[in-house]
């Protein structure tokens, strides 16, 4: 009998995390500052085009401190996302 969580598991478990969803003021106001495009910049500085597939990041996280402001957060696409979370790249937003 093996024990623990697969990756699968581990990954659903983490999804299932109870989160408290961003006012929709700050959305709202996030949406127009960004335009409702990703802000990360790649290595040329030109700014992702990426308009699908979006989340709202949170520059200095929720578990340091970070809060729901508008100074505090940014619009990523789901790539950009992932591979900053995963320490793949550095946030360089526009």
């Amino acid at each position: 009998l093996v024990t623990g969580h697969t990756n699968f598991q581990r990954a659903k478990t983490s999804k299932q995390t109870k989160r408290t969803k961003l006012p929709a003021q700050i959305q709202h106001a996030l949406d127009l500052r960004d335009e409702r495009r990703c802000t990360q910049l790649n290595e040329n500085g030109e700014r992702c085009a990426e308009r699908r597939w979006l989340d709202y990041h949170h520059i200095v996280p929720r578990s340091q401190g970070g809060l729901d402001t508008l100074e505090n957060l940014t619009t990523l696409c789901r790539a950009d996302h992932e591979l900053v979370h995963e320490g793949l790249v550095s946030l360089r937003l526009h």
